[in-house]
Formats: C-alpha cells, structure tokens, sequence
C-alpha cells in the first residue's frame, strides 16, 4: 500500500504506517495541482485542512481506498461522491475535543470577568477596577448548540461552575449526560445569557447566528464560537455588539482567516471587530491546538486505517 500525506502532521502516524510495511510520502507544501497530478499512484490520502478533496480530485485517485481527515471539519472533503466511489472516509473528531472544551472554558472566564482588557491596561500602567467588575458563571444560563465531541465535553467541564446548561441538538437524541438540560432552540433564544457554537459547517448552519438570530434572543447574551466561523455572521455580530444587544463575543474562528486576503466587507467587519476590542476576544484558531491533540488525532486515524492495512 502506498499513502500520500499532504499537510503537516504528527510524525508517529508516518512511522506506524511504516512499520506496517507501507510506503508514505509526506508532501506538506504541494498544492492541489500538486496532488490531483500524483494522486493515481496512492491507495489512501491523509489531508488536514489545506487540500481540497473535491470531485476532480477524487477522479483523478483511481486506486484510492481512503481519505482521512485528521481533525474534525469535512467541509473540504466531497464525502458522499467519495463513498459513492467506494472510497472510506475517515476522521479523528474527538481527538481534539478535549482541547477545544478547554479553551472554550477559558474563553469564557476571559469574557465576562474581562481578563484581556484588565491585562492590557496593567501593561500600559494603568489599574483601573471597577470598569472591570465581571460576573460570575454560577447560576447562569448557557446555550449548548451542538452537542457533538466538543458541545459534550464543555458541558461537563462547566458542570463544576454551577450553570444551568441548556443544549440544543438537531439530530442527536440519545443525551444522557449528567447536570444538562435537552430542550429546543426556541427555549435557548428565550432563557440564556451566553450561547456557545459546536457544530459542524454545513448549508444547514452557515451563517446560523445572524441578526435574525439575534433578535430572537429575549436577553443581552455573551457569545462563544469555536466551531467555524461562517457559522456566525460577523457583519450581524458587530451591529449586535454595537446595539447592545451582544454583550462580548469571544471567537476562535473567523469567516476568513486569512488577514491578507480581505474583501472589502470583510475589512469593515474587521475593524468593527477592532473598534470592539473591549467587548471582542479573537484567538488564531487554536481550541484544538495542543501538543497532546496532535498526537491523539493521528493515533486515531491509524486505527480507523489499520484494518486496511491488512488487506
């Protein structure tokens, strides 16, 4: 079996896929051109985010048997023509869904007690306190929307905070998880203070918080997303903080996250964001990015392929 690698992963999974007698190419910088010339020469394909498996790509692999995604997002990845060629697809969603739940907690502490704000004041000399009096989680209601790998492991973190967790799931009705509430989205937009995003980017949940949204909510509210950033309107966000009726928005992912490239719309919702930066929190798409994640997404990947190895 021959494998192509094309971004920059852990190491081990190379390496096992070694030991096991497999030929592996590890190609980080080739683009897409790149693999669709090479791609008939491969059995599997592990991607990260940047190559974009679509229909042409997939043609062009005509001995493929998988594609593994390592991380969670398969926006990127024609998943169903894929299986329709017989082709596995694979992912390691849960390998980063701890570090995720982790930094969605620490986003939240830095937006409602103002920790970055007080932060930078102290560094420019000044101790100011009472502008930056905070408010406590306990008794709080949030809004859990998603409660895939990542919705579920940040509410049982905040069950040490003494929230009420309401959650909301489309699709998945088998919750069972201690100190939560199931309900619908209706009851969310009516009882919460702060709304938290876990879902995955379909045509379903982009642009999912809008000003439609917003003004559905029945109190001010803080907002987390650390899913994908089309998935909250950032245009509607900065007139929702700009009304009040946003309190704080604290973000790990943007519509477009690549500064360099902006549309002329995106740069005025940026520097709306800018003109925030009291209320706004924005981290470089890191939730998932820890040294142990890194590690544990490839190891799963080996484990979904390993059978296949075999064959």
């Amino acid at each position: 079996m021959r494998v192509l690698i094309t971004d920059h992963i852990h190491p081990w999974l190379a390496a096992r896929l070694e030991r096991e007698g497999v030929v592996v190419d590890v190609l980080p910088d080739s683009t897409n051109e790149d693999v669709k010339t090479i791609i008939h020469e491969y059995n599997g394909l592990i991607v990260s985010t940047k190559t974009l498996v679509n229909a042409a790509l997939i043609d062009a692999a005509t001995q493929l048997q998988f594609i593994a995604r390592v991380g969670s997002g398969m926006e990127h990845i024609d998943v169903s023509y894929a299986r329709s060629k017989g082709i596995e697809v694979y992912h390691s969603a849960s390998g980063n869904a701890n570090a995720v739940a982790e930094h969605a907690v620490g986003l939240l502490l830095a937006l409602v007690r103002k920790i970055p704000k007080a932060v930078s004041e102290v560094q420019e000399g000044r101790w100011i306190r009472e502008e930056n009096r905070g408010i406590e989680l306990s008794g709080r209601k949030i809004g859990i929307i998603g409660f895939g790998n990542t919705g579920e492991r940040f509410a049982r973190r905040l069950s040490g905070f003494g929230m009420e967790i309401l959650v909301y799931d489309k699709y998945r009705k088998d919750i069972t998880v201690p100190h939560v509430k199931v309900t619908d989205l209706a009851t969310i937009q009516r009882e919460a203070e702060i709304i938290s995003f876990h879902v995955p980017l379909t045509a379903e949940t982009t642009f999912y918080l809008d000003a439609a949204f917003i003004d559905s909510m029945n109190h001010p509210f803080y907002l987390l997303n650390t899913s994908r950033g089309k998935v909250v309107k950032t245009s509607d966000l900065c007139l929702g903080l700009q009304s009040g009726k946003v309190k704080g928005a604290a973000l790990d992912v943007l519509e477009n996250e690549r500064l360099d490239t902006f549309s002329p719309e995106e740069q005025n919702w940026w520097q709306n964001l800018q003109a925030n930066a009291d209320k706004v929190i924005i981290t470089p798409h890191i939730a998932g990015w820890t040294h142990e994640s890194k590690l544990k997404m490839v190891q799963l990947i080996y484990n979904q392929v390993e059978p296949l190895l075999l064959l």
